[in-house]
């Protein structure tokens, strides 16, 4: 059944996924297709900046024009409240990007 989430989804769209152990990593997906409970997504490659010299923070942000994988297709779920996400694996989930720099991190 079509829900609200999926109707407010568009081609074009980003999806952000944070995850890491010990360290944030940031993956930013955008959408190809909108299907009645489903989008298709392909992964893009983010741009990230330092905070400054030898830093292990930053930002990242995604650069929607260059895909780097291959298309993909995830069920939209609704968490209960108005914000749609899709699971990624086991372990990540994406929500929609709010268009500001996710903060990232490494462990060096």
């Amino acid at each position: 059944m079509e829900t609200n989430q999926v109707k407010n989804l568009k081609q074009g769209d980003i999806f952000t996924c944070r995850w890491g152990y010990e360290q944030t990593n940031a993956d930013f997906y955008r959408v190809l297709n909108v299907g009645k409970s489903t989008v298709e997504i392909v992964k893009v490659e983010s741009v990230e900046s330092v905070d400054g010299p030898r830093a292990m923070t930053g930002t990242a942000v995604p650069d929607p024009d260059t895909a780097v994988g291959v298309p993909m297709r995830r069920k939209v779920k609704n968490n209960g409240c108005s914000e749609c996400f899709l699971q990624m694996n086991s372990y990540s989930f994406a929500y929609p990007w709010d268009g500001k720099p996710v903060r990232v991190s490494s462990y060096a």
